[in-house]
């Protein structure tokens, strides 16, 4: 900063994400993932200055700022950190003007509910991105995890009841998003291969991507066709030789496997498999049993460095001040036609007595999972709120709102 200059004009980039809580508050650079954080009272109310609607993002530095060297570190950090830009100060010049960026939902849900004549249309078929079909509960297996690891990651499950999804369902709904080109079908079940249509699934859903959930054990070759996407569910203990058939049995370049742990020991064995079946795609999902808290907190929650690990756009924030990118746009479907936004909350209808529409209208009036944000304590106190990705299946289960060492 130049000391001969009495006035400057200081602006906040408009790429520059502001968190302000009571106590501290966070400057984001969106752009190179620099970022301050402060708890300084002058620091925090100067900030608040910059934010109020009618300083437009700049506000006049004068010789008592300057004069305030505590200050003047902070305003040089900003600076160097691209949060902050001086300009020349002229009196025959206007003053420069920073828009901030503000959150804008064009089809904001809650507003359309107000304006009762407006709906939210067809279109809405469009936020379907993912339909998580499972066509039978029937599996032999009884692994241990059955029963609770489909609530927290994508997992095979079977139940009692031995129940199969018609086929003309599976038909309809087909029939319901052929021209939705972005939807993800997920066949999920028990055990899939006892499924007895599971053969003509491919050409039902012919022009969308397929992929088949199965646990390793399970797996029969030749029935599934070898176009089609291959999800290989793990667990643990191994049994080695079924795992070599199923490795050896699939397309490699389409075949991705799933390692289900709940301690590091399971960690280490998963790479000892990984390597000497030169296994290429692989996946780790964190298994709660119950026990393993201390895993999970080691393994699994985040910490700043875990936040800042990559550059987080401010398209991502807006997305996590709106809408929850675990959850929003799928749906997941039973075999008795139950239809759920998660697995953990309560269902939005039935895909016997309800439209693929409007089983999205259903999910976007109530909200059970697609707009839930971390809006809840802890995380509306903390500065990092809209950084940390949004709540998952795991804060759920373990009943914790964040998975964090952040804040208690």
């Amino acid at each position: 900063m130049k000391n001969n200059i009495n006035k400057q004009w200081l602006s906040i980039n408009n790429w520059v994400y502001v968190s302000i809580m009571s106590d501290e508050v966070l400057l984001y650079n969106t752009q190179n993932g620099q970022f301050i954080t402060t708890i300084n009272r002058n620091h925090i109310d100067f900030i608040k200055q910059l934010h109020e609607r009618n300083k437009l993002g700049t506000i006049l530095i004068e010789d008592i700022y300057l004069v305030d060297s505590d200050l003047r570190v902070f305003i040089d950090e900003a600076q160097q950190k691209k949060i902050f830009s001086l300009f020349e100060y002229n009196e025959n010049q206007p003053k420069p003007i920073q828009l901030m960026p503000v959150l804008n939902i064009q089809r904001d849900v809650e507003k359309l509910k107000k304006e009762t004549d407006r709906s939210l249309g067809e279109d809405i078929i469009y936020y379907l991105t993912g339909l998580n079909l499972f066509v039978n509960n029937q599996c032999a297996l009884k692994c241990n995890f059955c029963e609770d690891a489909v609530k927290q990651f994508s997992c095979c499950t079977s139940q009692t009841a031995d129940i199969s999804i018609d086929i003309s369902v599976i038909q309809s709904i087909a029939t319901q998003i052929k021209n939705t080109s972005a939807v993800n079908i997920n066949i999920n079940g028990g055990n899939i291969f006892e499924y007895p249509e599971i053969q003509r699934i491919q050409d039902i859903f012919s022009k969308k991507n397929i992929y088949y959930w199965f646990n390793y054990s399970n797996f029969q070759p030749d029935i599934i066709n070898s176009k089609a996407n291959f999800e290989v569910l793990i667990d643990f203990p191994v049994k080695m030789k079924s795992l070599y058939t199923c490795v050896n049995g699939l397309p490699k370049e389409t075949s991705r496997f799933h390692f289900i742990v709940s301690a590091v020991e399971d960690i280490e064995n998963a790479q000892t498999i990984i390597n000497e079946l030169s296994i290429l795609n692989v996946e780790y999902h964190p298994f709660f049993n119950g026990k393993n808290r201390v895993f999970f907190e080691k393994n699994v929650y985040l910490n700043q460095e875990d936040i800042f690990s990559e550059t987080i756009s401010q398209r991502k924030i807006f997305c996590n001040q709106a809408l929850n990118t675990n959850h929003f746009g799928k749906l997941y479907i039973l075999p008795n036609g139950d239809v759920f936004s998660n697995l953990n909350a309560e269902k939005v209808g039935s895909i016997k007595e309800n439209s693929i529409l409007q089983l999205i209208y259903n999910e976007l009036d109530i909200n059970t999972a697609w707009r839930k944000t971390r809006i809840d304590k802890p995380c509306n106190k903390c500065i990092y709120q809209y950084l940390c990705p949004p709540p998952s299946n795991y804060e759920q289960v373990i009943g914790k709102p964040n998975l964090c060492n952040l804040k208690s």
